[in-house]
């Protein structure tokens, strides 16, 4: 389990193409980090593999499983929830959320932390980046 200040002092110094970059501390939080082949790492692959577009990327085992939260953008995320649930009248089958990313770098796992998945602005997606 990684310290919070260690995760703050990564986020201020991430270097993207040969520069120091200083970011403002987001209210990042390691929840959880998976260690090697264990059961929850297992289900993970499991399902990346199901769900893969290409056949031939089928081999590919992920390095690191881990789950980080913003806390600011999951309040921000409930508070929206809610708005929904309201309108929905308590049918939350229209709106359950499901997600993970695949990524190639922690530039991009700081950014996705930092500023959330932007649906509609984004080149990730939950497969990796667009090509």
């Amino acid at each position: 389990m990684t310290d919070e200040n260690e995760i703050d002092n990564e986020a201020k110094t991430i270097d993207l193409n040969g520069k120091l970059e200083n970011y403002p501390s987001p209210p990042l939080k390691m929840a959880l980090e998976v260690s090697n082949n264990s059961l929850i790492e297992q289900q993970i692959c499991n399902v990346l593999r199901k769900n893969f577009l290409e056949q031939r990327s089928i081999s590919w085992k992920p390095i690191k499983v881990e789950l980080i939260v913003n806390t600011q953008l999951t309040d921000d995320f409930f508070a929206i929830r809610k708005k929904f649930e309201r309108a929905s009248e308590g049918n939350r089958s229209e709106f359950e959320e499901h997600y993970g990313f695949l990524i190639d770098n922690d530039a991009q796992v700081h950014d996705i932390c930092t500023n959330g998945y932007q649906c509609t602005e984004s080149s990730y997606n939950v497969l990796g980046k667009f090509t």
